[in-house]
């Protein structure tokens, strides 16, 4: 499967001076939504290099405390992994279905959010094409996610609907730091969730499926820069 030519990279916004208002306030979108979403990791150390693309489709309910994905991994010059994977804070546990197995691990991370978090810092209005589109820059705190850096989430002005975010920094593996730089952006978004099973019905492969005793065993043959990614993309903000 070649990778999709729906992965968005939001790499080049115009920036446009914020002196002629005031800051936003924190805003809130949907609390119920599905959406695609597509990123590219990299990471360069030394002489080795690695690219990621990310496909991901996502659907997101806060109210139900529940997260589902389906994803597709393109490593350059590598395998191509397609991951399932469903989040559910009622049970603590995160179901994993990668190669045909299903792996069920304890759910450590914090609950998904839909508003933009307390200690975002306000970073600048945007513009997306030619006066277009007004959206919102924010600084994010990316330690809830294991990494040290930079994180930027960009959302519209107007509705607060995600349209992408950006990291530059460090990930932690475990002794190891790893630099590395992610860039991915939300389309399709639409308000709901139209087929809740589609996201959130648990396989009948993972009915047998023993609980493992860490987070990440469901992922623990892939490669930590994927990982990281695919911890990331599972959160809102």
């Amino acid at each position: 499967m070649e990778p999709t030519t729906k992965v968005f990279i939001f790499l080049t916004l115009v920036a446009v001076s914020s002196c002629y208002r005031d800051d936003p306030e924190k805003c809130c979108t949907d609390d119920q939504f599905e959406t695609s979403y597509g990123g590219i990791i990299a990471q360069i150390q030394g002489d080795m290099a690695l690219g990621i693309l990310q496909d991901m489709k996502l659907g997101y309910d806060v109210k139900g405390q529940r997260v589902g994905s389906e994803a597709s991994y393109y490593i350059l010059d590598g395998p191509t992994f397609n991951i399932k994977t469903i989040q559910l804070w009622d049970q603590k546990k995160t179901y994993t279905i990668l190669n045909g197995a299903c792996t069920v691990t304890p759910l450590e991370d914090p609950a998904p959010v839909n508003c933009v978090p307390d200690d975002a810092k306000f970073s600048e209005y945007i513009y997306q094409g030619k006066d277009e589109l007004l959206l919102q820059s924010w600084v994010l705190n990316a330690k809830p996610y294991g990494l040290r850096g930079i994180m930027f989430e960009s959302i519209t002005d107007k509705t607060c609907t995600p349209v992408g975010n950006s990291f530059v920094g460090v990930a932690q593996s475990g002794m190891y730091e790893m630099p590395m730089s992610y860039s991915s952006g939300y389309y399709n978004f639409t308000s709901g969730i139209q087929d809740p099973s589609k996201w959130f019905d648990i396989p009948d492969l993972c009915d047998k499926a023993d609980l493992k005793q860490t987070p990440y065993n469901g992922l623990d043959m892939l490669h930590p820069l994927l990982k990281i990614a695919h911890k990331i993309s599972m959160r809102l903000f």
